[in-house]
């Protein structure tokens, strides 16, 4: 009898140990994930420091990078994830992307700002985008889902930088800053609950998640970062 009840202690308090691991789990990466916003605070231009040249320069690298890769990293991350949570907030992201044209959107934004680029450009960003693509290939669930929650979380930071400096080329078409605006607030709380969810599929999560977290602000500073004059 005494056996059973020390048994029953016993697993009580592993239920205890693995809730108190969650919740530390659910912090760092949440803490994680907010000092990826702060890292990309200091590398972000300020808009009204930048020529029109380097405005135009920036929003080409931005096109050319996200265009045609954005969608397939989501879809990446919702063929690749784990948990459920994680994919189905792939796979919502995924239907607006597809459902509102979100690249049509990118291409007017950027033809409006008349800085669309070219065969050239494309081909300059390759360097950029390489490092990504290498990864998402992996199909690792954890990986790629950590890569959507950062572009989702920081993109409150660069999508109203994108918009100051169309118009500041002459862009008037801003309905692609204006839906992501909005709509990435959401995505970005529930990426990061899908990234939560997603760490608990792994032993030892937090050391890719860093990785990743490092990639994609790289990632971003290479865009973002103004062509000298």
């Amino acid at each position: 009898m005494q056996d059973m009840k020390n048994q029953k202690e016993q697993r009580t308090q592993k239920r205890r140990i693995e809730r108190h691991a969650l919740k530390v789990d659910k912090v760092g990466i949440e803490a994680l994930l907010a000092q990826a916003e702060e890292a990309l605070k200091t590398l972000l231009p300020l808009p009204n420091t930048l020529t029109t040249s380097q405005a135009q320069a920036i929003i080409r690298r931005y096109t050319a990078c996200i265009l045609g890769n954005f969608i397939p990293w989501m879809a990446s991350a919702s063929l690749s994830a784990r948990s459920l949570k994680a994919r189905q907030v792939a796979e919502a992201n995924l239907y607006d992307e597809v459902r509102d044209d979100h690249p049509a959107m990118l291409r007017r934004f950027a033809v409006s700002a008349q800085v669309f680029p070219d065969g050239r450009e494309f081909a300059e960003t390759e360097t950029i985008i390489e490092p990504m693509a290498v990864m998402v290939r992996e199909m690792h669930g954890l990986k790629t889902v950590t890569l959507m929650a950062t572009l989702e979380r920081t993109s409150a930071l660069f999508i109203p930088l994108l918009a100051s400096l169309s118009k500041q080329c002459g862009g008037r078409k801003l309905t692609y800053t204006e839906v992501h605006g909005e709509a990435d607030v959401a995505h970005a709380l529930e990426f990061t609950r899908g990234l939560i969810a997603e760490a608990e599929e792994y032993d030892q999560p937090t050391e890719a998640i860093k990785a990743v977290f490092e990639m994609a602000t790289r990632f971003l500073e290479q865009i973002f970062t103004p062509p000298t004059v």
